[in-house]
Protein backbone atom coordinates (compact mmCIF):
# COMPACT_ATOMS: atom_id res chain seq x y z
CA UNK A 1 0.00 0.00 0.00
CA UNK A 2 2.56 2.91 0.27
CA UNK A 3 3.70 2.77 -3.35
CA UNK A 4 -0.44 3.13 -3.64
CA UNK A 5 -0.23 6.18 -1.34
CA UNK A 6 2.68 7.39 -2.70
CA UNK A 7 1.54 7.16 -6.25
CA UNK A 8 -1.72 8.94 -5.28
CA UNK A 9 -0.23 11.74 -3.13
CA UNK A 10 -2.20 10.44 0.11
CA UNK A 11 -1.73 8.47 3.41
CA UNK A 12 -1.87 4.87 4.11
CA UNK A 13 -5.54 4.79 5.31
CA UNK A 14 -6.70 6.66 2.48
CA UNK A 15 -4.94 4.55 -0.50
CA UNK A 16 -5.81 1.33 1.48
CA UNK A 17 -9.93 2.58 1.71
CA UNK A 18 -9.79 3.75 -1.93
CA UNK A 19 -8.09 0.20 -3.09
CA UNK A 20 -11.02 -1.62 -1.10
CA UNK A 21 -13.44 0.91 -3.26
CA UNK A 22 -12.00 -0.44 -6.94
CA UNK A 23 -11.49 -4.05 -5.70
CA UNK A 24 -15.17 -4.61 -4.62
CA UNK A 25 -16.04 -2.79 -7.96
CA UNK A 26 -14.09 -5.20 -10.23
CA UNK A 27 -11.61 -2.39 -11.30
CA UNK A 28 -8.44 -4.49 -9.32
CA UNK A 29 -7.56 -7.39 -7.71
CA UNK A 30 -5.55 -7.68 -4.51
CA UNK A 31 -3.07 -10.63 -3.46
CA UNK A 32 -0.23 -11.28 -0.94
CA UNK A 33 3.26 -10.86 -2.41
CA UNK A 34 4.66 -14.33 -2.98
CA UNK A 35 7.75 -13.25 -1.65
CA UNK A 36 7.08 -11.00 1.37
CA UNK A 37 3.74 -11.88 3.43
CA UNK A 38 3.74 -8.32 4.83
CA UNK A 39 3.68 -6.85 1.00
CA UNK A 40 -0.15 -6.63 -0.42
CA UNK A 41 0.09 -6.40 -4.22
CA UNK A 42 -2.66 -4.58 -6.46
CA UNK A 43 -3.14 -5.32 -10.05
CA UNK A 44 -5.76 -3.43 -12.06
CA UNK A 45 -8.01 -6.32 -13.84
CA UNK A 46 -9.31 -6.01 -17.71
CA UNK A 47 -12.34 -3.71 -16.12
CA UNK A 48 -9.51 -1.94 -15.03
CA UNK A 49 -7.10 -1.13 -17.41
CA UNK A 50 -9.89 -0.38 -19.95
CA UNK A 51 -11.34 2.29 -17.73
CA UNK A 52 -7.74 3.78 -17.42
CA UNK A 53 -7.12 3.69 -21.13
CA UNK A 54 -10.36 5.55 -21.81
CA UNK A 55 -9.70 8.68 -18.65
CA UNK A 56 -5.85 8.93 -20.66
CA UNK A 57 -7.50 9.22 -23.83
CA UNK A 58 -10.05 11.41 -22.89
CA UNK A 59 -7.81 14.21 -20.95
CA UNK A 60 -5.45 13.78 -23.49
CA UNK A 61 -8.53 14.79 -25.87
CA UNK A 62 -8.68 17.92 -23.54
CA UNK A 63 -5.35 19.09 -23.09
CA UNK A 64 -4.86 19.02 -27.01
CA UNK A 65 -8.34 21.54 -26.81
CA UNK A 66 -6.64 23.69 -24.50
CA UNK A 67 -3.20 23.51 -26.07
CA UNK A 68 -4.57 24.35 -29.45
CA UNK A 69 -6.50 27.50 -28.21
CA UNK A 70 -2.86 29.06 -26.20
CA UNK A 71 -0.44 31.39 -28.55
CA UNK A 72 2.82 30.40 -28.82
CA UNK A 73 4.43 32.35 -26.05
CA UNK A 74 1.81 31.50 -23.70
CA UNK A 75 2.66 27.47 -24.74
CA UNK A 76 6.30 28.54 -24.41
CA UNK A 77 5.31 30.46 -20.88
CA UNK A 78 3.03 27.04 -19.71
CA UNK A 79 5.75 24.26 -20.72
CA UNK A 80 8.55 26.07 -18.83
CA UNK A 81 6.25 26.21 -15.71
CA UNK A 82 5.21 22.48 -15.62
CA UNK A 83 9.21 21.87 -15.95
CA UNK A 84 9.94 23.87 -13.07
CA UNK A 85 7.30 22.13 -11.37
CA UNK A 86 8.07 18.80 -11.88
CA UNK A 87 12.09 19.35 -11.63
CA UNK A 88 10.71 20.42 -8.12
CA UNK A 89 8.30 17.60 -6.76
CA UNK A 90 10.96 14.78 -8.86
CA UNK A 91 13.33 15.71 -6.15
CA UNK A 92 10.87 14.99 -3.26
CA UNK A 93 9.07 11.88 -4.87
CA UNK A 94 8.64 11.08 -8.54
CA UNK A 95 5.84 8.95 -7.90
CA UNK A 96 3.23 11.58 -6.45
CA UNK A 97 3.69 13.70 -9.95
CA UNK A 98 0.54 14.27 -11.02
CA UNK A 99 0.27 12.20 -14.11
CA UNK A 100 -1.33 14.94 -15.89
CA UNK A 101 0.44 17.32 -15.63
CA UNK A 102 4.01 14.64 -17.16
CA UNK A 103 1.61 14.10 -20.14
CA UNK A 104 1.11 18.05 -20.92
CA UNK A 105 4.64 18.76 -20.46
CA UNK A 106 4.93 15.89 -23.34
CA UNK A 107 2.43 17.04 -25.63
CA UNK A 108 3.45 20.90 -25.22
CA UNK A 109 7.38 19.75 -25.86
CA UNK A 110 5.75 17.62 -29.06
CA UNK A 111 6.90 14.24 -27.33
CA UNK A 112 4.59 10.89 -28.10
CA UNK A 113 1.96 11.21 -25.26
CA UNK A 114 1.60 7.27 -24.44
CA UNK A 115 0.03 5.08 -21.73
CA UNK A 116 1.46 5.57 -18.28
CA UNK A 117 4.67 2.86 -17.97
CA UNK A 118 7.85 2.86 -15.78
CA UNK A 119 7.91 2.26 -12.07
CA UNK A 120 5.26 4.47 -11.21
CA UNK A 121 2.74 2.79 -13.80
CA UNK A 122 -0.58 2.43 -11.88
CA UNK A 123 -0.81 -0.58 -13.24
CA UNK A 124 0.63 -3.11 -10.40
CA UNK A 125 1.60 -1.15 -7.35
CA UNK A 126 2.56 -2.51 -3.60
Amino acid sequence: MNRVAEYLGVGQPTASHLVDKIVRQGFADRSESPTDRRVTLVRLTPKGEDLVRRLYQGGEDQYRAWVRELTDEERKKLLSGLQALVRRRRHRSPCGLHAGFRRLEALLSGEQVGEPHGSCSPRLLS
